[in-house]
């Protein structure tokens, strides 16, 4: 067991030097930088750990790839993951009601099973209508096996960072703003678009972190208002900028790469 639970990590992509609270045992190797959202491995964590791999062996097989990716075990891309789509079958419906709830969750879902070459498999329940929007071959791609310690089991992980940050699908667009105001008992900020006339509220965590949330709203709050506008929109306020992106962390808002803590000087905190 890796018992430190502070990892230290340089980003590959940002190149900044990453301290982070993480649990290896749960949450594996593979991370994701919390400056510029690309994937990180824990290298250092993978040379210290004791399944095989220590600073005076040379087992990494780390690769790097003619189609520009790059993987090595930890991250399962140098192992084929055999996924499988199948029916949620009364079984199912029966175990996940005595540990989870009612089955009546399952409807309109498919069991998703991962296998990897060393026989071991997890499952997750996903939407019909998420995996019809993401598409099959896509969740075979990003599908992962994280084992749980406290759970003893393999998990299923698809991250959709890849789907909704991706510039074809989501172009980068500028949408400019007008600062209405800031919504009473909130303390959220209120933005109308100049061209679209659409309202949006923007709840800023600033200083505690460099993170603010965008919903979009109506010209009156109701109680069904606050969804997330699409990723890879920048926001314009009087020369200032803020882009949003996709994580599967807290979904779309402006992260630590693209927060502008001085967006909005009339109520910078």
């Amino acid at each position: 067991m890796y018992e430190n639970y502070s990892v230290t990590e340089v980003c590959p992509n940002c190149e900044r030097e990453i301290t982070m609270i993480w649990d290896i045992d749960d949450l594996g190797y593979k991370a994701f930088c919390p400056v510029c959202g690309e994937q990180m491995m824990l290298c250092d964590a993978c040379i210290h750990s004791e399944d095989g791999l220590n600073e005076n062996c040379n087992h990494c097989d780390w690769q790097e790839h003619d189609d520009g990716t790059s993987c090595c075990f930890r991250c399962g891309g140098g192992r084929r993951m055999v996924v499988e789509f199948l029916p949620v079958s009364d079984k199912d419906r029966k175990e996940f009601e005595e540990s989870l709830g009612s089955a009546r969750m399952l409807d309109g879902c498919t069991k998703v099973v991962v296998t990897n070459e060393e026989g071991d498999n997890g499952y997750c329940f996903m939407e019909d209508k998420v995996i019809e929007k993401l598409g099959k071959p896509y969740i075979e791609s990003h599908a992962e096996l994280r084992y749980s310690t406290f759970l003893e089991q393999w998990n299923v992980k698809v991250s959709e960072n890849d789907f909704y940050n991706d510039l074809e699908k989501y172009p980068e667009k500028e949408i400019r703003l007008t600062f209405c105001g800031v919504e009473a008992g909130t303390g959220r900020e209120i933005y109308k678009g100049i061209d679209s006339k659409r309202y949006y509220l923007r709840e800023v965590h600033y200083p505690r972190e460099d993170f603010a949330k965008w919903l979009v709203c109506g010209s009156r709050r109701f109680i069904d208002d606050g969804d997330e506008p699409r990723a890879n929109l920048v926001f314009v306020l009087d020369g200032q900028k803020e882009k949003i992106r996709y994580d599967d962390w807290n979904g779309v808002a402006a992260y630590p790469d693209t927060f502008n803590k001085d967006f909005n000087p009339a109520v910078q905190k």
